[in-house]
């Protein structure tokens, strides 16, 4: 993302695909995201095809590393994609009501076995803290200031980048952006990485109303459906890439685009965003 701290020139644009395939394109079923990646529900077999995914994404796209964008605390559906660290799977406000909470330790030492990923050459992890559809989480102060300086310190040692939330306008306004991005600073800050950026999910126009102050960068989503992109043109998506590099105050990275990565269409329109002068990150395999 326009050579953010902590990547190297040669890693430009950055290898990246939020969605990837798991299976046969014709089934919706087998769409899958990076989001889930920690989630509960997922096994390790299913990790694994989700690297080797991502691996051959990296290998046809030519570029010599990989990303991964993925939630650390996610209660919008405990059946499936829930992500929580704690013990019971409580939810914020049970956390706060019980003095903050049981720490599931099996499940954390799972996670630092799959965050070690992190230290590989080549590979990028970025943990979003938060899911814009999660209002419940969200629109709890209390646990917000509770947890995020927690987080921050268990996953900064994996992390190329971290992400506040996934499109936060949906529940929390800019001062709620800056208040999860302040205190990620101020964490960083606190365990000697201010080399982190921290960044946020926003959409189309929403860099122009409703980029918080303090945020380092912008994952940029792009304005239609991601199921609908394969019947953008390539035009029109590089037309809106360009407007979105040049109406951005802050560093850019094109990162949500189309679930159908590996059509055509969606693999032509990210190859044409890679040609833009300041492309910092692709969205999806070219």
């Amino acid at each position: 993302m326009n050579r953010l701290k902590g990547f190297q020139p040669s890693e430009f644009p950055l290898g990246q695909s939020l969605f990837w395939w798991d299976g046969d394109n014709n089934n919706k079923a087998n769409a899958q995201s990076t989001w889930d990646w920690l989630a509960r529900d997922w096994d390790d077999a299913k990790r694994n095809r989700m690297y080797n995914k991502l691996a051959q994404y990296k290998d046809q796209s030519c570029r010599p590393s990989w990303t991964a964008v993925f939630m650390i605390f996610n209660m919008v559906d405990k059946e499936h994609g829930m992500v929580n660290p704690f013990f019971g799977c409580p939810t914020a406000a049970e956390i706060m009501a019980s003095g903050g909470g049981q720490p599931d330790n099996a499940e954390l030492e799972r996670w630092k076995q799959r965050l070690e990923l992190g230290k590989t050459p080549g590979v990028n992890l970025i943990p979003c803290l938060y899911c814009g559809d999660d209002a419940d989480t969200l629109k709890n102060t209390a646990f917000i200031n509770y947890f995020t300086p927690l987080a921050v310190q268990f996953i900064a040692p994996y992390s190329k980048a971290i992400c506040i939330c996934s499109e936060p306008p949906k529940n929390i306004n800019k001062a709620g952006q800056e208040l999860i991005t302040n205190l990620c600073k101020t964490t960083l800050a606190f365990i000697g990485r201010l080399d982190i950026p921290v960044v946020t999910h926003l959409q189309g126009t929403q860099i122009q109303t409703d980029l918080p102050a303090n945020a380092d960068a912008v994952l940029y989503q792009f304005k239609d459906n991601p199921w609908q992109a394969h019947g953008r043109s390539v035009e029109d998506v590089k037309s809106e890439g360009a407007w979105a590099l040049a109406n951005c105050p802050v560093p850019l990275g094109f990162f949500e685009l189309g679930v159908y990565c590996e059509s055509q269409r969606v693999r032509e329109q990210t190859r044409a965003l890679a040609s833009l002068p300041g492309c910092g990150m692709l969205p999806g395999p070219t």
